[in-house]
């Protein structure tokens, strides 16, 4: 197991790395039978906001003999301090390098991740090619959406999995469990036997001279000709109830329930409504009763109604008022995307009433001719309408995403834009514009078009901002045309693509999808000597009679049909949306996965209320806990942000502000440093009934995060003093190493001004830290000793406070400290020194 304490002050959101979140899962992974580490291709921050491995990590730590670990790429900084101090990419719950697993299992979302993938194999210490590993190291798969082309990523994964992998990654895993002594190519011959997987090292690709593919052949015997994906009864299988709650903020911060999977819309462009078919939703009193269970699992404030499509869920509106009805106003609801329907206004009407997060719809065309290419009717409903009702409802934000470059698009198409957006008058609200570049994608009807070039993409992208550039209220946001250039090259690409990745990752890009780091001419540069043209894989429309790089992934959906409907499109034909009850025109609907959710009535157990009345009066109480150094990097902010959580999760009645968006009512004291433990901490909460303080300190340990721990609380005067009011002076203990005398400690004491400089964002500012050192005690008086353990006692004025680093820096240039405790928080009341538990009134 490695040691990362060390590195952490020295990068940014340390708690990335820490791991010990609420719900996360701790096995002894020595006797595991089989060690899985679940990679995401991002920051900590992106993976933690997908679903899918939630629920994969919940499955799999659910088998007594496995034990799933997370593991996510590092932000620059870490890799940087982990290549330093030597240390391997490990994985957050046990620190156990990735090296040491069986099997590493990532997650691939987007195409401009895949240099990720090679990163953080190659900071693993694992061979980036399949070809170049043995069994001492860990069996590299893969899934997602993108796994639906493996064939870009062939040459460095060993095992794909196509399709939903609820069963089929517990079917390898038992598998690998199983045949654990084979070799490694008998392992993947083994593998490939089960119904969903692709072992791409079993086939070869033969291209023609222009470079189109010629023939994909089997060259061992006893593997599929065809991959068939994996579905599965989307009401039987697991749901994410129990997924872990970060401490940090990550960018869909809420609980996540999938209310349907699949979409019948048929968006031609729409790569997920095909691969996901056929269409098939839990019934409403198993989401009703899923809802209550993760927001009691979690405590967030936010649920997300997840689907491709959340209003053509037959019980939509059902769902909305019943966890409406079962949280109140202080449960906010999302959808994240609304198509435009009957049932846009009924909805937004009922989010409107309760905490508001934000209105999002996507119309994706100008014009309704260009919305029938598309398959989507959405033009047919009066747009402006729909928003103006929004706001008129209290909605401070509505999103709209546009595409731009679609196949048939025309001037008057990318005008048709403008003329939508300007006819919606935002007055103070705030329309947010979102403005993204038609990527064609396998397994859809449009994975014979061209993409629009780079340069004629950027044309129209500025052209729409000029237009609407000056009307007030108007938020754009674009993808850059040369990302989705590259995107459009890998999502259509074939294993030739592998070495351009191979060279342009040993050229340093890596976070391609961080505009910050994108390095377009380096990517250029790696096609350049890798002798391939991108432009042949984006800009080049394809033959029907090609045969495409994914044609031996057989997603369900028959060729014909799309091409049926790729030859629709032309022509300005819809096609209505698919009906769940098997019509067997698309090829989809195969088996019983595909069921009819039919409207119910909802149970009326699942509708109550969970508030309790408010009394007149306030109860305050204040909680003494301590802070180890398992949170010691969690951030002031994100330490009130669990707390919250906590609070909710350990059913305390918890008052709650009024007002239209209320907040639960408590307040810390002074913040904590980050990296700095506390033996005593303090919070203030209100109540809004009573209960005995020894019930409430137990069902708070109860579900607090290893690390804290509850150790006193007393009642207070409704009118009492805030914290930071009546704390006088904190006590640290702080050791280090260098070399720290005495005398240096009385000349510092001796000075009226000791002057340092505090940088905040841009500015620095000049602080006198000798004016908050109340005293300082040498606890370790040998003369000379190169390490030093002091007490200090440091006040807390309204002018600010002084950290205990700054006086250790003052005290010694060269001074490194390597704990620090913060002992006792001190209050000064008639001469006497009390603690806050002691200042009730």
């Amino acid at each position: 197991m490695v040691n990362i304490e060390r590195l952490l002050p020295k990068v940014t959101r340390p708690a990335r790395y820490t791991g010990n979140e609420v719900n996360s899962t701790f096995k002894d992974i020595s006797k595991a039978g089989v060690r899985i580490a679940l990679a995401f291709p991002d920051v900590y921050e992106i993976g933690m906001s997908h679903l899918g491995l939630k629920i994969l990590y919940e499955i799999l730590n659910d088998l007594p003999d496995v034990a799933a670990e997370r593991v996510y790429a590092p932000w620059l900084d870490m890799e940087e301090e982990m290549k330093s101090a030597g240390i391997p990419l490990f994985s957050l719950e046990s620190k156990m390098p990735l090296a040491d697993f069986d099997i590493i299992g990532f997650s691939l979302q987007y195409e401009l991740s895949y240099t990720n993938v090679l990163n953080m194999l190659q900071l693993a210490g694992i061979p980036l090619l399949s070809r170049d590993r043995s069994k001492q190291n860990p069996l590299i798969i893969a899934g997602g959406p993108c796994a639906f082309n493996p064939e870009p990523l062939a040459d460095f994964i060993d095992v794909f999995c196509i399709g939903e992998a609820e069963e089929l990654i517990v079917e390898l895993v038992e598998c690998v469990k199983e045949h654990r002594n084979m070799t490694r190519q008998e392992m993947l011959l083994k593998l490939s036997r089960i119904e969903g997987i692709y072992v791409p090292s079993f086939y070869d690709v033969k291209y023609h001279e222009d470079g189109t593919i010629k023939e994909w052949n089997p060259n061992i015997e006893g593997v599929p000709s065809k991959i068939q994906r994996r579905v599965v009864d989307f009401e039987r299988v697991p749901a994410s109830i129990k997924p872990i709650v970060p401490f940090i903020e990550i960018a869909h911060d809420r609980a996540g329930l999938e209310i349907q999977r699949g979409c019948g819309r048929g968006c031609r462009f729409c790569q997920a409504g095909f691969i996901y078919r056929p269409l098939r939703g839990r019934s409403l009193n198993t989401l009703l009763k899923q809802s209550q269970k993760i927001i009691h699992e979690t405590g967030y404030e936010e649920i997300s109604l997840g689907s491709l499509s959340s209003t053509d869920y037959p019980d939509i509106l059902e769902l909305v008022r019943g966890v409406e009805k079962c949280f109140g106003r202080r449960l906010a609801i999302s959808l994240p995307s609304l198509r435009l329907n009957s049932l846009v206004t009924e909805v937004s009407a009922i989010l409107s009433k309760i905490k508001k997060t934000g209105l999002t719809i996507a119309p994706e065309a100008g014009t309704k001719r260009l919305s029938y290419v598309i398959n989507k009717d959405v033009l047919d409903y009066d747009l402006p309408r729909i928003i103006r009702d929004a706001y008129a409802q209290g909605w401070k934000s509505v999103k709209l995403y546009f595409m731009i470059g679609l196949p048939t698009e025309t001037q008057e198409d990318v005008d048709g834009i403008v003329s939508l957006i300007s006819s919606i008058r935002c007055g103070r609200k705030q329309l947010k514009v979102s403005l993204a570049s038609f990527v064609p994608k396998s397994h859809t009807p449009f994975q014979w078009e061209a993409q629009d070039t780079v340069s004629s993409l950027r044309e129209k992208l500025g052209y729409i901002k000029r237009q609407l550039g000056q009307i007030r209220g108007i938020v754009f946001g674009w993808n850059e045309p040369e990302t989705s250039f590259l995107e459009a090259v890998f999502a259509r690409g074939d294993r030739r693509l592998g070495q351009v990745l191979l060279y342009a990752f040993e050229q340093g890009c890596k976070f391609d999808a961080w505009s910050e780091h994108f390095k377009f001419s380096l990517w250029m540069n790696a096609f350049e000597r890798a002798g391939i043209s991108p432009e042949f894989y984006a800009n080049r429309k394809r033959d029907i009679k090609e045969h495409l790089p994914w044609d031996h992934i057989d997603i369900g959906v028959h060729k014909e049909y799309l091409i049926k409907e790729a030859s629709r499109a032309y022509e300005g034909i819809t096609t209505p949306a698919c009906q769940t009850d098997n019509c067997k025109q698309c090829g989809a609907c195969k088996s019983e996965t595909s069921k009819e959710v039919t409207k119910q009535i909802p149970l009326t157990n699942y509708l109550s209320p969970s508030s309790t009345p408010a009394l007149n009066r306030r109860i305050m109480v204040r909680l003494k806990y301590l802070r180890g150094k398992e949170v010691s990097f969690v951030s002031h902010l994100d330490m009130l942000r669990m707390f919250i959580r906590v609070l909710s999760r350990a059913n305390i009645p918890i008052a709650y502000s009024t007002g239209f968006s209320p907040h639960p009512r408590l307040s810390f004291g002074h913040p904590l440093s980050v990296g700095v433990i506390s033996e005593e901490e303090f919070l203030d909460i209100e109540l809004e009934m009573p209960m005995k303080l020894d019930e409430l300190i137990i069902r708070l340990n109860n579900v607090l995060p290893v690390g804290i721990k509850i150790n006193a609380a007393v009642f207070i005067a409704s009118n009492a003093p805030a914290l930071t009011a009546i704390v006088d002076f904190i006590r640290y203990q702080v050791s280090g190493q260098g070399i720290i005398s005495l005398s240096d400690i009385a000349s510092f004491m001796n000075k009226r001004e000791v002057i340092v400089q505090r940088k905040k964002k841009d500015t620095i500012k000049q602080v006198n830290i000798r004016e908050f050192v109340q005293n300082i005690e040498m606890q370790n008086v040998e003369c000379g000793n190169a390490e030093f353990r002091l007490m200090m006692e440091i006040k807390t004025t309204n002018s600010g406070t002084g950290k205990p680093e700054e006086v250790v820096r003052a005290l010694c240039t060269d001074a490194s400290i390597t704990s620090c405790t913060r002992v006792s928080q001190c209050c000064v009341v008639h001469g006497k020194i009390l603690s806050p538990l002691e200042v009730r009134i």
